[in-house]
């Protein structure tokens, strides 16, 4: 009996499919989870967002506004706050130091997410939410300096409202944002690491697999029906 075809995308680990079984390939594109990156990078922001609105509104102080004046924001002249008038006059001063102290622990958690997290377990909160991982061309769990130079990107890919980022994921081989393709990085599911990433060379495998016939012999014709 000869030995199955190797079909393109099927991973050398993989044992050959048995006489009249369907062909089971492990999988084409491993880094075909464009679904679940979505769903990190939408926890990875909210996780973010949420903590820096509390420290800005933890420290915001609010008043109750006045019939009598149209604009009480005109009346605040301290630079160290920054007036927000809503709808029904109420006023809320919100300290300078304590947006910059949001926006920096904003930054912090970026990096120690992005970054640190990333480089040591493979993914961000989301990303470990989610099921992938960031792995380097050979399957390999990305280094710190490849996962850093990936998260400096994310400032180009982030642009237009994530678009570039998106398009550029979608229309790649190996669904890779700029930001992957400068550090030759990939994202798979977590059952892909450690197998070297092979996106964009899918081929849709037979369903089944028998052996080749003997030499010499063909299959019979099957007859035709007589005449009515």
């Amino acid at each position: 009996m000869q030995n199955p075809p190797q079909y393109p995308g099927q991973y050398p680990q993989q044992p050959p499919p048995q006489y009249g079984q369907p062909y089971q390939p492990y999988r084409v594109d491993p880094t075909a989870v464009m679904g679940r990156r979505i769903g990190a990078f939408i926890i990875d922001i909210v996780i973010g967002t949420v903590i820096s609105v509390i420290i800005v509104f933890a420290s915001a102080e609010a008043y109750e506004g006045s019939p009598f004046i149209d604009d009480p924001c005109e009346f605040i002249s301290d630079d160290d706050y920054l007036c927000a008038e809503g709808e029904d006059g109420d006023v809320v001063l919100f300290k300078i130091a304590d947006l910059t102290t949001a926006g920096l622990v904003g930054l912090g958690i970026w990096f120690a997410n992005s970054v640190i997290l990333q480089s040591l377990t493979g993914g961000t909160v989301g990303k470990l939410m989610t099921g992938v991982r960031v792995v380097d061309a050979n399957g390999r769990r990305a280094p710190f300096g490849r996962v850093f130079l990936r998260s400096l990107f994310l400032l180009l890919d982030y642009s237009f409202c994530v678009l570039i980022g998106l398009i550029t994921a979608l229309a790649s081989g190996g669904h890779q944002r700029v930001g992957d393709m400068v550090a030759k990085t990939y994202v798979v599911a977590t059952g892909d690491v450690g197998r070297p990433p092979r996106g964009g060379d899918a081929v849709a495998a037979p369903t089944a697999w028998s052996p080749a016939p003997a030499p010499g012999w063909t299959p019979p014709r099957t007859p035709a029906a007589p005449p009515a």
